[in-house]
C-alpha cells in the first residue's frame, strides 16, 4: 500500500511536469516513508490537512464526489464494469467549461482547444481547389461584411483614445490671481488620499509656459508647474471612478511593530475584492474609526463570540497563558513544582481546562486557615467587593437542582432509583472547615446569608413572567479562590485535593479526553463517513488546532524508561532489508537501559545516579541512541511497573531503583564482590524482599498433622499465588515430609519392582525414587493451572513417569494432564448410563438423538473410507425453550463422538448445507432462505403440535429432561472412549452438563472480544493438543454470549487445528433459546442488537 500512490502519481508528474505544491489527507498511503523519500527527491511541497476535517481538502473531494456520480450513471447499474467507463468520465470533466473560468480543464492546461467528437478517419488529405465563383463569393464576403466591421470597430476605439487624451492633455491658460488646484498621480498616492491639492493661487505664467503659484498663506511654491499639472479649481470634477470614500470599518487587527490599529476598510461602489487595509493616520476624519469602536463595545459578547468562534480561541488561549504565569511566576498558590493540563471542548463547542497544580512541600495546604486563605464556598459580601459579588453570582452558582429543578442536567438515578445531583449539590452547610486525610476538604459554608447578599433566582418549576425568585444560599456555591475569579471573570472551580485517592481521580479526570460521537452510516467504505465516525470537532476547536494552540501539558516531562532482561531489548528494522543487514543491526542495537548501563562503563568516575533520576540530568537522544548531559530544564524518569508475577524482570526492576551507576547486567546483581545467578537472588541478599519465613513456619506446622497429598497442594497454592522468593529452599527443607505417602503409592503401583525401592542418582532427582514421583505429581497439578516446574526454577523429574504408570496400569496415559482428565472416564459405567437414560427419552428427544449420531455415524464411516471426503465444518443447533430436553440430550450423546458437523464455516448463508434439530423436530435447511426463517417456521410447527408447552406441570417435568437430554449425550460418546468438551456460557450452566466448565475458561476466550481477537492458547500448549484430539465439542446457552466470542473460537480452532474449516474441522453441537436468554453486555457498552447478535455471526 505505501508504494501504490507514488507509482500512480510518477506518470502524472512524467506529462505535466513536478508541481510546486501536493496536498492529500493524512492516509497512509500518503504519509510514509515511500512518499517522503520521493518527497525529498522530487522537490515539492507536500501539504496535510488537518485530521478529521476533511473540507480542508475541498477541491480534492469535489471532484471525487463529482467523478463518483459520473460514474454511477455511466456504469448503468453494472457496478463490476465502473473501471471501464472511468477514462470517459475523465474525459467528459476535462471538456466541462467551468464557470470560474469560462474555459474547460484542458485548455487551461494545454493552452489550445479540445478536439470535438469528430471522426477524423473520414477527412481526405486531398484539398479540392476553389472555384472562380467560391473565391468571387468569399471576397465579395469580405469586402461588404468583414473589412465594413473591421473598420468601424477601429474608429471606436481611436475615437475613445481621443477623448481620453483630450481630456487628460488639454492645455488651458490660467490667468494671474486665478485659482487652480495640483493634480497627484496615482502611483504617488493611496486610496485615503485627495484627489488634487489646493487651491493655489496663480503668480503669473513664465516665459517657458510654466506658472508660479502661492499657497493660501502667501508663500510661494518652491517649483514652477506645467500646465498639465494644473487644474481650474472652480472646473474641478474629479471622475466618478477617481472617487474613494469610506463605507464602513469591517475589521481591525494590531501592528506590533508600530504599536498602532490597522482598520480593513469597506469602499463605497467597490465590493469586497477591493477592500484594503490602512493605518489610522491615512484617515482625514477619526469620526469612521469612533462609531467603528463604539459598535464593538455595544455587541453582546455572546453575539460575538456565536460568530467569532476564532476570538473565542485566541481569548481562551490568552488567558490560559496568563494563568499559567499566575501559577509559576507571580506564584500566587505557592512555590511551583509542576502541573498537569489538558483543555476539553464540550458539546456546546466551548473550551474547559482541568488542571492540577503540585506545589513544593513548604507550601502545603494542610491546615483549615491555610484552605480559608485560598478558597472561599460562601456568597461574598456586596458592599465591600461589589464586583466580586456580581461574577461569583453569575459563574460560580450551581443549579438549582434536586427537589427545585429535577430536570437539571446534573440529575440521575442512583443505585436504588432515585434522583439526585451527581455533583452533590447543595452541599451541607458548616461553620468552619475542616480538612480531610484523604480527599477534599469540608469547606465553610455559613447556613446564615447577610440579608444585603441574599442572592434570587426564578423558581424553575413555574413558567411565564409570573415566576417567583427563590434565594440561594452557601451550600449551592461552587468552591473558588476570589483573586483569580476576579481577574479573569469566569468559571474557575478551585479545590484542594488532601490524600492519593483524590489526586488519582483528579488525573483520570484529565485524561479522560473530549466529548466524542458516533454515527454509524451505512456505507463503511466512504472517507467522509470514516471522518465523521470520530470525535466532534467543532468550530472552536478547529481554530484552536489551526492555531497550534496546546490541549494538553505535563511539567515536567516524564520520560518513560525502557525495562527489559538481557537480550529481549526491542531491535526495529525495515521490512526489505537484507540478512546480513539485520544480523548487524541485531548487534549494534541499544536501549535507554542499555545505553545507561554503557555510560558508566565508560565513564566509572562518573557522578552515580538511579535509573529513575538518570532523566533529571541527562537527555535521550532517539537517533543517536545515546544519553547526553542535560543542559536545560527537568525532566522525571518513570520505569514501568511490573508485578512478582514478571519474574525476573520484576527483580531486576527492583534493583534499578535501588542500586546506581551499575555498568551491565551482571554487574547489578553483583553483591559484595560476588555475582549472583539471579536477579531474584541479588534481591535476597540486599534484603529488597522478605524471605519465605512465614511460609517455612507454615510448613513446619503443617507438616505435623497434614499428610503428603496436601503439603504437595499447599506447595502448589504457594509458588502460585504467594509468591515464594525461594522455592527451591522451601522444596528442598520439606521434600521428605511432601513425599512421605509415595513410598507406599509406589510399591502398590510397581509391586516386586526394585527399581522404585533403591536409590538411583541417574533415574531418580536426588536419587530417591519418591522425590522424583512428587516432582512428577506437582508438575501435574501446575499445567492444570498453565505453569510448569521450570516458571520457578525447580529441577525436573528424571524419569519417565507417564510410561511407567501406562505399563503398570495398562492405562493410554500421556505427558499432557488435561488429554488424561478426559480419558479417565470408565467407559462400562458411561454405557450404562447411556442405555437407562435413552429409556427415558420421550419420542422427539429420542428423533432428535438418533438424528444427531445417525449423521455423525454415517460421516466418521465416510471418513475412514476416504479421509478427505468433506472439506467443510460439521455444526449442529439445538434450539428449544427450557426444560425441553436439550441437556438430556447433550449428556447422552457425549459418549460415542463423531468428527464433522453439516454447517459450512463460509461466513455467508448456503440453502441446503445446514441440519437444524429444534425440539426434537429435524428440519432440512435447502427450502428455505435463512435460518432465522427456518427457526420461526419450526417454533411455530412446534407449538401447533405442543400446545402442553404452555401447561406449568409440563415445564417442571420438562426441565428435568433438559438435564438428562445433556448427559445422555455424553454418557454415549464417551462409552466409546472419545474425548467430548462440554462447555457453557455461564458458570450455573456448565454444572448441570457431564464434566462441564465455561467456555471463557475452557477455551481462554478473551474477555474482551472484537472482530479480530483470539483466544489464549499456543499452538504448541497442552491445551491445543487436548483440542486437536477432541472429537467432539458441546457448547450450550450460546444466545447468551456476543457473536464475537463463536469467531474467535473459529479462529483460534483454524490455527490450532491446523485447517481452515469451521472450528478447525472440530463438530461442534450448540444449544439454547434465543427467545428466553438474549446477549449480555453493560449498560455503558451498549450498541444496536444486531451488533452482538448471534444471528448475524459469519460462523454459519
Amino acid at each position: 500500500m505505501d508504494t501504490t500512490v507514488v507509482k500512480a502519481i510518477i506518470p502524472v508528474f512524467c506529462d505535466f511536469g513536478i508541481p510546486t505544491i501536493v496536498q492529500s489527507d493524512n492516509g497512509k498511503e500518503f504519509v510514509n516513508q515511500i512518499m517522503t523519500r520521493f518527497k525529498l527527491k522530487a522537490g515539492f511541497d507536500h501539504r496535510l490537512i488537518t485530521p478529521y476535517h476533511p473540507q480542508g481538502n475541498g477541491a480534492a473531494e469535489r471532484t471525487v464526489g463529482t467523478s463518483m456520480k459520473l460514474i454511477k450513471k455511466l456504469v448503468e447499474g453494472v457496478s463490476e464494469n465502473w473501471d471501464l467507463v472511468v477514462a470517459t468520465a475523465q474525459l467528459a470533466i476535462n471538456s466541462k467549461v467551468s464557470k470560474r473560468h469560462n474555459a474547460t480543464p484542458f485548455s487551461v492546461m494545454f493552452g489550445r482547444k479540445l478536439n470535438d467528437f469528430k471522426n477524423y478517419n473520414e477527412e481526405s488529405n486531398e484539398t479540392t481547389p476553389l472555384t472562380q465563383e467560391q473565391i468571387q463569393t468569399r471576397m465579395s464576403e469580405l469586402h461588404n461584411i468583414v473589412f465594413p466591421a473591421i473598420q468601424e470597430k477601429t474608429m471606436q476605439t481611436i475615437k475613445k483614445q481621443k477623448e481620453t487624451f483630450d481630456r487628460t492633455h488639454m492645455l488651458k491658460e490660467f490667468k494671474s490671481t486665478s485659482m487652480v488646484r495640483l493634480k497627484i498621480h496615482n502611483h504617488h498616492r493611496s486610496k485615503m488620499d485627495t484627489i488634487n491639492e489646493g487651491p493655489y493661487e496663480v503668480v503669473r505664467k513664465t516665459q517657458a509656459g510654466t506658472y508660479l503659484l502661492k499657497d493660501t498663506m502667501g508663500q510661494l511654491m518652491t517649483r514652477q508647474f506645467q500646465p498639465s499639472e494644473l487644474i481650474d479649481a472652480i472646473d474641478d470634477q474629479p471622475n466618478k471612478e477617481e472617487i474613494f470614500e469610506v463605507e464602513a470599518i469591517v475589521a481591525h487587527k494590531y501592528d506590533e511593530t508600530t504599536n498602532k490599529y490597522s482598520y480593513k476598510v469597506k469602499w463605497v461602489n467597490y465590493d469586497q475584492s477591493c477592500n484594503t487595509w490602512e493605518p489610522a493616520d491615512n484617515f482625514l476624519s477619526q469620526q469612521c474609526i469612533q462609531e467603528y469602536w463604539k459598535k464593538i463595545k455595544q455587541t453582546p459578547m455572546e453575539t460575538q463570540n456565536k460568530h467569532r468562534p476564532d476570538l473565542v480561541a485566541r481569548v481562551f488561549d490568552l488567558k490560559v497563558k496568563e494563568l499559567l504565569k499566575d501559577l509559576k511566576v507571580k506564584k500566587v498558590f505557592g512555590s511551583y513544582r509542576g502541573l498537569v493540563r489538558t483543555i476539553e471542548y464540550q458539546k456546546r463547542g466551548l473550551p474547559h481546562l482541568h488542571l492540577l497544580l503540585f506545589l513544593d512541600a513548604t507550601h502545603n495546604i494542610d491546615t483549615s486557615t491555610k484552605v480559608d486563605h485560598i478558597i472561599s464556598a460562601e456568597i461574598p459580601s456586596k458592599a465591600s467587593d461589589p464586583e466580586l459579588y456580581e461574577i461569583i453570582t453569575k459563574n460560580m452558582v450551581h443549579g438549582p437542582c434536586g427537589a427545585l429543578n429535577p430536570k437539571s442536567p446534573c440529575m440521575a438515578k442512583n443505585a436504588h432509583g432515585l434522583l439526585i445531583c451527581t455533583k452533590r449539590f447543595p452541599k451541607a452547610h458548616s461553620e468552619e472547615t475542616i480538612v480531610t486525610e484523604n480527599g477534599y476538604p469540608i469547606y465553610k459554608r455559613s447556613a446564615t446569608v447577610n440579608p444585603a447578599d441574599i442572592y434570587t433566582v426564578p423558581d424553575p418549576r413555574m413558567a411565564g413572567s409570573s415566576r417567583i425568585r427563590i434565594p440561594i444560599d452557601n451550600g449551592w456555591i461552587v468552591p473558588y479562590n476570589p483573586f483569580l475569579s476576579k481577574k479573569y471573570k469566569a468559571h474557575i472551580n478551585v479545590e484542594c485535593c488532601q490524600g492519593v485517592q483524590a489526586i488519582k481521580y483528579i488525573n483520570k479526570y484529565i485524561y479522560k479526553g473530549s466529548d466524542r460521537t458516533t454515527l454509524r452510516l451505512s456505507d463503511t467504505n466512504d472517507e467522509i463517513a470514516r471522518h465523521l465516525q470520530g470525535r466532534y470537532i467543532g468550530p472552536i476547536e478547529a481554530f484552536g488546532r489551526l492555531f497550534e494552540y496546546k490541549v494538553h501539558d505535563e511539567d515536567p516531562t516524564v520520560t518513560c524508561l525502557a525495562l527489559h532482561l538481557p537480550n529481549e531489548q526491542p531491535v526495529y528494522f525495515p521490512e526489505d532489508e537484507s540478512a546480513p543487514q539485520i544480523q548487524r543491526i541485531l548487534r549494534t542495537s541499544t536501549s535507554m537501559l542499555i545505553a545507561y548501563f554503557k555510560h558508566y562503563e565508560e565513564n566509572p568516575t562518573a557522578e552515580k545516579h538511579l535509573y529513575q533520576d538518570f532523566p533529571r540530568y541527562f537527555v535521550w537522544q532517539l537517533k543517536e541512541k545515546v544519553w547526553t548531559a542535560r543542559k536545560r530544564g527537568f525532566a522525571i524518569g518513570r520505569i514501568p511497573y511490573c508485578t512478582p508475577t514478571c519474574g525476573e524482570r520484576y527483580y531486576l526492576r527492583l534493583l534499578l531503583v535501588n542500586v546506581a551507576g551499575s555498568k551491565s547486567f551482571d554487574d547489578i546483581k553483583t553483591i559484595n564482590g560476588h555475582q549472583s545467578e539471579t536477579f531474584k537472588q541479588a534481591c535476597l541478599q540486599l534484603h529488597l524482599i522478605d524471605d519465605d519465613r512465614e511460609w517455612i513456619r507454615c510448613f513446619e506446622k503443617a507438616s505435623l498433622f497434614s499428610s503428603g497429598s496436601s503439603l504437595r497442594n499447599l506447595f502448589v497454592t504457594a509458588l502460585t499465588f504467594g509468591q515464594l522468593t525461594d522455592p527451591v529452599s522451601l522444596w528442598a527443607a520439606f521434600r521428605d515430609s511432601m513425599c512421605d505417602d509415595l513410598d507406599h503409592k509406589l510399591n502398590r503401583l510397581f509391586p516386586g519392582n526394585q527399581l522404585y525401592t533403591s536409590t538411583d542418582d541417574t533415574a531418580f532427582y536426588d536419587g530417591q525414587p519418591s522425590h522424583d514421583y512428587g516432582l512428577y505429581l506437582i508438575e501435574t497439578t501446575l499445567n492444570e493451572l498453565s505453569k510448569s516446574l521450570g516458571d520457578f526454577n525447580l529441577l525436573l523429574f528424571k524419569h519417565n513417569w507417564t510410561e511407567a504408570l501406562n505399563q503398570s496400569t495398562g492405562s493410554g496415559r500421556t505427558d499432557n494432564s488435561l488429554v488424561d482428565e478426559q480419558l479417565t472416564y470408565d467407559t462400562q459405567e458411561e454405557e450404562a448410563a447411556y442405555s437407562s437414560k435413552y429409556a427415558l427419552f420421550n419420542l422427539d428427544q429420542k428423533h432428535a438423538f438418533d438424528r444427531i449420531v445417525e449423521k455423525l455415524q454415517s460421516h466418521e464411516s465416510a471418513s475412514n473410507v476416504n479421509p478427505t471426503h468433506s472439506e467443510n465444518g460439521i455444526c449442529f443447533f439445538l434450539h428449544g425453550p427450557a426444560g425441553t430436553g436439550k441437556t438430556f440430550v447433550y449428556n447422552t450423546v457425549v459418549l460415542w463422538v463423531c468428527k464433522w458437523i453439516e454447517v459450512k464455516g463460509k461466513g455467508v448463508w448456503n440453502p441446503g448445507d445446514s441440519l437444524l434439530m429444534i425440539l426434537g423436530l429435524s428440519f432440512d435447511l435447502g427450502s428455505y432462505q435463512s435460518e432465522f426463517e427456518c427457526l420461526i417456521h419450526a417454533r411455530l410447527q412446534f407449538y401447533s403440535s405442543h400446545p402442553v408447552i404452555f401447561d406449568s406441570s409440563f415445564i417442571d417435568r420438562s426441565y428435568s429432561l433438559y438435564l438428562d437430554t445433556t448427559n445422555t449425550l455424553c454418557n454415549y460418546w464417551r462409552s466409546k472412549r472419545k474425548i467430548v468438551l462440554c462447555v457453557a456460557s455461564s458458570g450455573i450452566a456448565s454444572l448441570l452438563l457431564s464434566g462441564g466448565t465455561t467456555s471463557h475458561f475452557r477455551l481462554k476466550i478473551p474477555l474482551k472480544v472484537n472482530e479480530t481477537s483470539t483466544c489464549s492458547i499456543t499452538k504448541n500448549s497442552k491445551l491445543a493438543e487436548l483440542l486437536r484430539m477432541t472429537t467432539l465439542l458441546i457448547w450450550d446457552e450460546v444466545p447468551m454470549q456476543n457473536k464475537s466470542c463463536f469467531e474467535t473460537v473459529d479462529r483460534t480452532l483454524r490455527d490450532i487445528r491446523s485447517s481452515n474449516v469451521l472450528f478447525g474441522g472440530l463438530p461442534v453441537v450448540l444449544g439454547g433459546d434465543f427467545a428466553q436468554i438474549p446477549p449480555v453486555w453493560h449498560s455503558e457498552e451498549y450498541t444496536p442488537k444486531t451488533e452482538h447478535d448471534d444471528r448475524k455471526t459469519i460462523v454459519k
